[in-house]
């Protein structure tokens, strides 16, 4: 699951959180699906080591130390929303 998931980020989006639950609902089914017919991601693919904690320690260096400056980017983009139709008041 954790290679299928990977690139999902937080925006802060209310409604787009629902969807993001229920997206990884489905990608949990879909992998033990997946699993169960034999099949998985190999380690050699992306962040994926070859047992659960190593992956999720990758996994939690690109939410703790990579994602700092995507943070920044999605709250300029979410302030840009905010400041635009209050500079547009104004004027």
């Amino acid at each position: 699951m954790m290679g299928n998931l990977t690139g999902m980020i937080c925006d802060g989006a209310k409604a787009g959180c629902a969807l993001k639950v229920a997206t990884c609902t489905n990608a949990a089914i879909q992998s033990v699906i997946v699993t169960l017919e034999g099949n998985m991601i190999g380690s050699s693919d992306g962040i994926i080591e070859e047992n659960a904690v190593d992956t999720i320690e990758n996994f939690c260096t690109i939410g703790n130390s990579g994602m700092i400056e995507a943070d920044k980017l999605i709250l300029d983009i979410m302030l840009k929303k905010i400041i635009a139709p209050l500079k547009s008041d104004y004027h």
